[in-house]
């Protein structure tokens, strides 16, 4: 019989955070009174859903309905490149030649 060995990995990573013996105990009642048994548990469900929505307004465009008008007419019909567009299409194919 042959045993397959397959390296130990985990898909957890630590997070630390020094706080105040009051703020300690801050999240630990309010982990307990949540029903939850661990404060881990209670960090990791009360601060998931906060983390998206900073990433969501960091990444996410909104934009009105004119300005979805322009965007839109502006991707259709690209005005043509003025110099500042052409000086950087220039460093751009001279940093894609070079390789860098």
């Amino acid at each position: 019989m042959s045993t397959i060995t397959l390296p130990i990995t985990r898909d957890e990573a630590r997070l630390e955070a020094r706080v105040t013996p009051a703020f300690k105990t801050l999240i630990e009642t309010a982990a307990s009174l949540s029903g939850y048994s661990s404060v881990k548990d209670f960090i990791i469900d009360t601060m998931s859903p906060v983390a998206k929505q900073v990433l969501e307004r960091h990444t996410r465009i909104r934009l009105t309905q004119s300005e979805s008008k322009v965007f839109l007419e502006t991707l259709l019909n690209p005005p043509p490149p003025n110099e500042n567009m052409r000086r950087a299409m220039r460093r751009y194919k001279k940093l894609v030649r070079s390789g860098a």
